[in-house]
């Protein structure tokens, strides 16, 4: 009789390797999943718009515009077209899927961002068991968290998959050796410099692998370093900041993010950053977790052997670029993930795995074995969390999914159209624009805008406004109508105040003004809104809504405002308000709940509560 044999240590049998194989895919599954529901979003960022304006241009004339073309106050100023490529592409993608093609563009992106980023650490990580893929999964989940304020489609956005597949590539070379990844590197390059000029801090990580591969040949710091020989990085580096400058702009392509940031940060104009503000890792709970994670994985500290000297430069100058710049913990994410998963992976046994060549990274360790019950727990709690985290974000998106955010005036340009304010092809008056609505008002009317998000284009009108009386301002460019957002409503009160301009629309988040005189008499006569301001509170509400004559006008005039745009929720709100004060519970009842129905609002929520207790 045939004596039978001890299971090998680690042996878990074929049924074994099938389980971990469908948690592991379940979870890589999951993190698509999440992916896709951090992705799919309203359409919120206004450069996109002057973007798909620029696209439409140059698919017609054949050509890259280098000066303002949608403008009138600064027409014809150089402008540093350094993303003309994703404004070709994005405008491609509209013309075949309109507004769902973008948004299917956008998770496109971000799944293929973390597919690069995934396949670079399993790469340089080498071939692990289906369990070592729920780790992996895990990094990848929190790497989203961490950029998932950064997921709305925008060139930086494409240029993030570029940076993730050159660190991809690099990895192939390393471990394999071979001259297609280098290859594929320099046209990854020729791309990336017709796309977005964030270019520039890909060449400084590939200039970081070529001073490894340098010093690595010298005496007392080959130890330090695990790159083979120098000359295939330099010649790579080389050939690609050639490819680099092959596009319209040449070396302003690469030198347009320092003048960029000191427009930002070392000019006279007091920007709002939005998300080119620093990011405190305190108040970033997944950026905080993924540092965390990142250095414990660094004990004990012989850990540190696994990694290659460009490695830690490359993240640690991304880490205190993010002390800059919120938009770096993108790039610091896609380096700092594929470092987490290879130190926390055990160490490989000798022959396993990858053929060691001489830009290897690591000495090969012997292989340690995972222990059965934690690791079980510990994947199975991961699954959960990640299907858990997917579900979650998807319930808290609104269904079914605008195209476009509403913060935009998509209503407010229908009724500037509709009522000749504003008209197509530069028929119209003149706007002064909240900035970040300037893209989608010039593609919207096909008008010329006051400014929009180009910081370079606009930076000496940015100081012009803000260091001159709005008055001059008006009548240096003849500006005819105001479409302004609460922020510059603040400023322009003193202005506002004079009665040079009437309020003719408002909604929750803008408001439109026309300049007084012949031209606009006739629609001011009929449109001009006078009992309710455009933003904020309405003081004395509880004396109108008693004043039957007061009362009436008011909601005559708020159904103006809700014809003009029927989901403006502090218009309905005032509506039920007025019904409240008047003891008309019913209609209340009614108007407050459909402002409710619109988005939580902590007034409309303290109106029903008092309607309640009627």
């Amino acid at each position: 009789m045939t004596e039978a044999r001890e299971p090998a240590p680690g042996y878990r049998g074929r049924g074994g390797r099938l389980a971990g194989r469908a948690l592991s895919g379940f979870c890589l599954l999951a993190v698509a999943a999440l992916a896709v529901a951090w992705a799919v979003r309203p359409l919120s960022h206004d450069d996109l718009f002057w973007h798909l304006r620029t696209g439409e241009w140059i698919a017609g004339h054949h050509a890259v515009p280098l000066t303002d073309l949608f403008s009138y106050t600064r027409f014809g100023q150089r402008w540093i077209t350094h993303e003309w490529g994703f404004s070709l592409l994005s405008y491609g993608v509209f013309r075949v899927g309109g507004y769902a093609g973008l948004l299917g563009l956008t998770v496109v992106l971000t799944i293929a961002i973390f597919a690069a980023v995934g396949w670079c650490a399993a790469v340089l990580a080498g071939k692990r068991g289906p369990r070592s893929h729920v780790l992996l999964a895990v990094l990848l989940a929190l790497g989203l968290w961490a950029v998932s304020s950064e997921l709305f489609l925008r060139a930086a956005l494409a240029g993030e998959l570029l940076f993730a597949l050159m660190l991809l590539a690099l990895g192939r070379f390393r471990q394999a050796g071979g001259r297609w990844p280098l290859a594929a590197l320099v046209g990854l390059f020729w791309v990336w410099g017709n796309l977005h000029s964030g270019v520039v801090f890909g060449l400084l990580v590939l200039a970081l692998f070529a001073f490894e591969a340098v010093i690595g040949r010298t005496r007392g710091l080959g130890s330090l370093c695990h790159a083979g020989p120098p000359a295939p990085y330099l010649w790579t580096l080389a050939a690609a900041l050639l490819a680099s400058l092959m596009n319209p702009n040449g070396i302003e392509e690469l030198l347009y993010p320092f003048r960029l940031g000191r427009l930002l940060f070392a000019s006279w104009i007091a920007w709002d950053l939005g998300h080119f503000s620093a990011a405190a890792p305190s108040g970033d709970v997944a950026f905080s977790l993924l540092l965390v994670v990142l250095l414990a994985g660094l004990l004990p500290i012989e850990r540190a052997r696994r990694l290659s000297l460009a490695e830690v430069l490359a993240s640690a100058t991304l880490f205190f670029l993010t002390f800059r710049t919120h938009r770096f913990v993108f790039d610091f994410v896609v380096v700092a993930v594929p470092i987490a998963y290879r130190l926390w992976m055990p160490p490989l046994a000798p022959g396993r795995d990858m053929a060691r060549s001489a830009g290897s990274l690591s000495p090969l360790r012997p292989a340690r074995t995972w222990s059965r019950g934690p690791v079980a727990v510990v994947t199975a709690a991961g699954a959960v969390a990640l299907a858990a985290a997917a579900a979650g974000v998807w319930a808290g998106l609104p269904h079914p999914m605008p195209a476009i955010s509403p913060r935009f005036p998509e209503a407010a340009l229908r009724f500037a159209s509709n009522h000749r304010i504003a008209g197509i092809a530069g028929i119209g008056g003149h706007v002064f624009n909240h900035q970040n609505f300037g893209g989608y008002a010039g593609w919207r009317l096909r008008a010329p805008i006051f400014w929009d998000g180009r910081n370079d284009v606009f930076a000496s009108l940015v100081h012009e406004v803000t260091t001159t009386p709005f008055a001059e301002v008006a009548e240096r460019y003849a500006v005819d109508y105001l479409l302004i957002t609460d922020r510059e409503y603040r400023d322009l009160l003193p202005e506002l105040a004079t009665g040079r301009w009437g309020l003719v629309y408002w909604d929750d988040y803008c408001a439109i003004y026309l300049r007084r005189g012949r031209r606009f008499a006739p629609l001011l006569a009929r449109l001009e809104l006078r009992l309710f301001p455009p933003f904020g509170g309405r003081p004395g509400l509880s004396k109108l809504a008693l004043d039957p004559r007061l009362a009436g006008a008011a909601r005559q005039e708020l159904d103006r405002v809700l014809a003009a745009n029927p989901r403006a929720q502090r218009a309905l709100y005032f509506k039920g308000v007025i019904s409240l004060y008047r003891g008309e519970l019913d209609r209340a009842g009614r108007e407050l709940a459909a402002a409710r129905a619109i988005g939580p609002n902590d007034q409309v929520s303290l109106a029903l509560k008092l309607l309640e207790r009627r």
